[in-house]
């Protein structure tokens, strides 16, 4: 919208509480003369010359104006998380925050502001003094902009909460942004930035000095031994500091002792995370020792840790012990208990009846499964009673898992993929003779099957989230090396440096069996870059890598794109949170220009802006194989949009294009619709949370109109305005295209507002699809069923029929779409019930017109 409009639509918007016109205040003020109502006047006019600053500005930065922001501009909250109003944005933003006294909170988070962005909002904070809590997340703000921050910091004396989770820190920014003792903050948050050890000496330094500083949140730091006895050095005089969370950090033992120190001695701290840190049952007796003298700590987080029996009765004793220790809340997440373990518990609760305790799985001597006690259950998920009974009845005979599924299988070929079909998952089952009934069978089965694909997989890699570090990762790949079953292997987020990764890579070289693998939330350096890109070339079976927030950058991209520019054997590749910037998006450009392998690349969360989305332009112009690409969460502004917009114009296989929260405004969107008049592929396109709003989405709706070989299918406009004229134009493209959808968030009547989101429904697509294919249902369920009497039908058949058709729908829709179908709950539809329920919703046009007559 332009900015007139976006004037008017925001006047009519705002409730009389907050904004009132002109000529009503003049009336009122002829009726009723009082001082009280030239007060309140002037309160009205006070606000508005905040609106007309912002607006003012927007206009001069050419740039929509955000109507949530107007809305908030005089409640004591703004949230704009996710809003990718950029740096213009921000400035615009600031301008009017500048002289307003209400607002105290501020949710900036994930809005691609980068240190323009930043220096805008440090200068607003040094003049308003009614701020008190900032969230700048998720934004690469910069070494500047952390100064700038510092020195903002010196001056504001209101600001006591900040955040600056993922924004890109490194060790030599700590030092610019506190600069002062006398900094006030009480809440800190700098998790997910590289702050590594020397990051976490100068925040040690600063904990010794400083006075106010109560909730600290230092998780996923790269921090090591050498950072974690800083901090606790800090922590041993400190006295002020009530929360501290420092999870998802390599501190290994020696770290945990360092922790247990501080324990001992400290008399402040409330709730500690020590969750994810990778120590064992020496560590956890080190932290038990600690807690044995503490008499102040209340919640202890020390799960998913490489601890078990030992060290969580050494935990429980110690505890129970201590009569003057406040602890009442211990969360030991997927950590096991034995029942020695259960019945330390149990007396630990009957002395403290408030004491909770959250963990994992609890396990008896010889692998029998114990139903957990009543009083034990806080906070712990319940496990459906099915799921315990199979878990009994397999412990019961012994088996692993993954015997268990061969014998389901028969050891076929399919086996090794490790994977079951519903059918066979249930026959195999009673054949067994285990004691459950078909429908708990099947319910059984729904559960396992998580990706709700109609098959329950049997993952045996999967390490997800355990930390297992650089030395768990060679034991790892040691034993994969020669392991036949293994496709899918997932070490997200394991602590694993750049050691560990020369493992996997050298083991991959090794292993042509694996064709999945997730390496993201772990470090890759050049050492373990060059051995990946060597082991992309080599391994021929590798199919999908997900690298994302490996810290790839530079050199390392570029050896990762070497082994593109080769054809090298994946079809899917992850790149995203890596900060590669432009160098890396040329990089890349080059690669995908020659590559004729890679069907789906994820670069979004990458700070590429026009210089690299004109590399990457350049590539797409000359692939033709690449199937979906995201460079969603970038700064590709219009220039950048222009650019993919001519690529497009001569790409003709991709299907799916994630283009969201880049900055693009009117301009960039007449980019779009211009490619979108005339390409014949394209059948996904996701372009939400832009600038453009309401005119934007009359302009791509109208493209697609002229467009009557458009393949496109989907629409994405998530957190984009749609006025009238936009539903007008949808329901001009959905009368030539009744199987297109389209999503949005806010839709404007008149002067009103409504929040809910209009999403074609399940049974409208299901209609007209069964309108459209032109099929009696006795057909179609013929064609659905594969029951020889074509006779009943079964979820998973409907599911799969309904896919080979082409039906405009997700498989989750399918599925809820047959559960609705399924009056009886057994998982089978009969052809009578079928037939009786899509003719009771089905009605043709026909039909409707003669009903309508008839009332009438």
């Amino acid at each position: 919208m332009d900015f007139n409009e976006a004037e008017e639509e925001t006047e009519n918007k705002n409730t009389e509480k907050h904004l009132i016109s002109k000529d009503t205040n003049e009336s009122d003020s002829e009726e009723y003369d009082t001082d009280l109502e030239e007060n309140f006047a002037e309160e009205k006019d006070f606000y508005k010359t905040q609106e007309e600053i912002y607006f003012q500005t927007c206009q001069k930065l050419e740039i929509a104006p955000v109507s949530r922001f107007l809305r908030e501009l005089c409640s004591e909250s703004v949230d704009l998380q996710h809003y990718g109003i950029g740096d213009k944005g921000v400035i615009a933003f600031s301008s009017a925050l500048a002289r307003n006294i209400t607002v105290k909170k501020v949710n900036l988070a994930d809005n691609s502001i980068s240190t323009i962005g930043a220096e805008a909002l440090a200068l607003m904070l040094k003049d308003n003094c009614f701020i008190t809590q900032l969230d700048v997340s998720q934004n690469r703000i910069g070494t500047k902009g952390i100064e700038f921050f510092g020195e903002m910091l010196n001056e504001n004396d209101s600001l006591v909460s900040l955040a600056l989770g993922s924004c890109g820190l490194q060790e030599r920014d700590i030092p610019k942004l506190l600069q002062a003792d006398s900094i006030r903050l009480r809440i800190l948050n700098l998790s997910g930035n590289e702050l590594r050890d020397v990051g976490a000496i100068l925040l040690g330094s600063f904990l010794i000095s400083n006075s106010t500083l109560e909730i600290l949140d230092l998780s996923w730091s790269a921090i090591h031994l050498r950072g974690v006895a800083a901090i606790a050095k800090g922590l041993k005089t400190n006295t002020v500091l009530q929360q501290l969370d420092i999870s998802r950090n390599s501190i290994s033992n020696e770290g945990a002792t360092e922790i247990g120190e501080v324990l001992a001695v400290n008399r402040s701290l409330l709730i500690i995370d020590v969750s994810n840190c990778g120590f064992n049952e020496i560590g956890a007796e080190a932290i038990s020792e600690g807690l044995s003298f503490n008499k102040s700590l209340q919640t202890l987080k020390i799960g998913r840790n490489l601890f078990h029996d030992y060290g969580v009765q050494k935990l429980l004793k110690e505890i129970r012990n201590n009569t003057s220790s406040a602890l009442m809340h211990l969360d030991m997440e997927d950590t096991t208990l034995d029942q020695k373990c259960v019945q330390e518990l149990q007396s630990l609760i009957h002395e403290r009846p408030g004491f909770t305790c959250q963990w994992g799985t609890v396990v008896k001597g010889g692998g029998t499964v114990v139903e957990m006690p009543a009083s034990l259950r806080k906070n712990v998920p319940k496990t459906p009673l099915v799921v315990q009974k199979f878990l009994s009845f397999v412990s019961k005979r012994g088996w692993r898992l993954i015997d268990l599924f061969r014998i389901i299988t028969r050891n076929d070929f399919s086996a090794l993929r490790m994977t079951v079909d519903r059918e066979r998952f249930v026959e195999g089952l009673q054949k067994l003779g285990v004691h459950l009934k078909r429908v708990q069978l099947d319910e059984l089965f729904d559960i396992l099957d998580v990706d709700e694909d109609g098959v329950v997989s049997m993952e045996a890699g999967k390490q997800q989230s355990q930390g297992v570090g650089d030395s768990g990762t060679r034991a790892v790949s040691a034993a994969l090396e020669g392991c036949l079953n293994v496709r899918t292997l997932n070490l997200h987020d394991n602590g694993i440096g750049d050691k560990g990764m020369i493992y996997i890579a050298r083991m991959l070289k090794r292993n042509p069996f694996i064709t999945k693998v997730d390496l993201s939330g772990n470090h890759i350096g050049q050492g373990a870059a060059d051995e990946l890109g060597d082991t992309l070339l080599q391994n021929n079976t590798l199919k999908e890598l997900n690298v994302s927030k490996c810290n790839l950058q530079g050199k390392r991209i570029a050896v990762f794109c070497n082994s593109l520019r080769l054809d090298a054997p994946l079809t899917y590749l992850n790149l995203s949170y890596k900060d590669i910037g432009d160098k890396g998006a040329t990089f890349l450009g080059s690669a995908i220009k020659v590559n004729a392998v890679l069907d789906t690349l994820d670069v979004s969360w990458n700070s590429i802006r026009v210089k690299g989305a004109r590399a990457l332009a350049e590539g797409l112009k000359c692939n033709t194989r690449l199937r979906e690409v995201n460079i969603a969460w970038n700064g590709l502004l219009d220039d950048g949009t222009a650019a993919i917009q001519e690529a497009l114009s001569c790409n003709q296989t991709l299907k799916v294009l994630d283009i969201g929260s880049n900055c693009i405004t009117n301009k960039g969107v007449a980019a779009i619709a211009k490619f979108l008049k005339t390409n014949k592929s394209l059948e996904v396109l996701k372009t939400g949370r832009n600038p453009f709003q309401s005119y934007g989405a009359r302009v791509l709706l109208r493209a697609i109109q002229k467009n009557p070989s458009s393949a496109l299918k989907e629409l994405q406009l998530d957190d984009i305005v749609f006025d009238k004229e936009c539903a007008r134009e949808l329901e001009v493209l959905l009368e030539g295209r009744p199987l297109f959808t389209c999503s949005w968030d806010i839709s404007i009547t008149g002067e009103r507002l409504s929040d809910q989101t209009k999403r074609p429904e399940i049974l409208d697509v299901y209609l007209a699809f069964v309108r459209t294919k032109g099929l009696r249902l006795i057909d179609l369920f013929k064609i659905l069923s594969k029951d020889r009497d074509g006779l009943k039908l079964s979820k998973e058949d409907f599911v799969v029929g309904m896919k080979k058709l082409n039906a405009p729908m997700h498989d989750v829709h399918i599925g809820e779409l047959f559960d609705k179908m399924d009056s009886n709950g057994n998982g089978v539809i009969v052809f009578q019930d079928f037939v009786l329920w899509t003719r009771e919703r089905y009605q043709p046009q026909g039909a409707a017109a003669q009903e309508e007559s008839g009332r009438r």
